[in-house]
């Protein structure tokens, strides 16, 4: 990890960069950063606070040990007029996984493809805690965050938001909603293995209806769930849609996935 101090002139002068998603936050602007004769990408956070600094330090620390090529955990430094406001990564070349989930033309069988190696990566991480650091979990897992590379791999993005030993992240994207449905108090969950399983799943759901169910009402949600009971869909999975707004755990049932290509598209009548 290095840093990397830019006059906010020399900022001003970059490329701003636009990934095609649905969901931009608002907190951070991109910028592509040309270096050594490679692309990189700038993520001015508006709000780049202590515990942003703590999290991009301990994912460098631990880096060769957690070993996760997966996970984009290398991180520079970003300084602007010689204060620390953002973050530095490679560029990756291919396509963000909404574009791909939400997309009505594209097979399920393909999604589910892609959806499992997001679970294979969560089963790694399941590894990783039981012989390394206890406390490592994504946090902010969603389709944006998340790039299909030219050889259709998966790459994670946005770790600086994740949980790692006795750091303190924001609420993510989905726990965010999660945590006013179940008006839990300032809306704040920690990030854990179920919460992690919990925003897959809904990745799941939503490649299988190809929409955000993320965004319903709880009736409608329950309403989805019981459409997907009545054609069939396998009843552990059924089981575990069920439980993610009830107490009980939510598992990462990613070696019965394959049981939803049969089902070449689905649609809520």
């Amino acid at each position: 990890m290095k840093t990397i101090n830019l006059k906010l002139y020399e900022l001003d002068r970059l490329k701003r960069f636009h990934p095609n998603t649905r969901f931009i936050g608002a907190e951070s602007r991109l910028y592509l950063y040309p270096e050594n004769n490679r692309l990189r990408i700038i993520k001015e956070i508006i709000d780049f606070n202590q515990n942003k600094l703590i999290t991009i330090k301990l994912l460098n620390q631990y880096k060769k040990e957690i070993n996760i090529k997966e996970l984009i955990l290398d991180n520079d430094i970003l300084e602007i007029e010689s204060k620390k406001t953002g973050t530095v990564t490679d560029y990756i070349e291919g396509t963000i996984l909404s574009n791909i989930i939400y997309d009505k033309n594209i097979q399920i069988s393909y999604k589910i493809d892609l959806l499992k190696k997001i679970g294979a990566v969560l089963e790694k991480m399941k590894a990783f805690r039981n012989n390394g650091i206890e406390s490592f979990y994504i946090g902010d897992l969603h389709e944006d965050n998340i790039i299909i590379t030219n050889d259709n791999d998966i790459r994670i993005l946005d770790m600086d938001s994740s949980k790692i030993m006795y750091n303190e992240p924001f609420p993510s994207k989905y726990l965010t909603r999660f945590a006013r449905r179940k008006k839990l108090e300032n809306h704040l969950i920690t990030p854990n293995e179920n919460t992690d399983n919990y925003c897959f799943n809904m990745m799941i759901l939503n490649a299988l209806f190809s929409k955000d169910i993320s965004k319903l009402k709880i009736d409608d949600f329950y309403r989805h769930i019981d459409y997907l009971n009545s054609i069939g869909i396998d009843k552990n999975l059924i089981n575990n849609f069920y439980s993610m707004y009830n107490n009980s755990s939510v598992l990462n049932l990613n070696n019965e996935l394959d049981s939803l290509k049969k089902h070449d598209k689905i649609y809520l009548k």
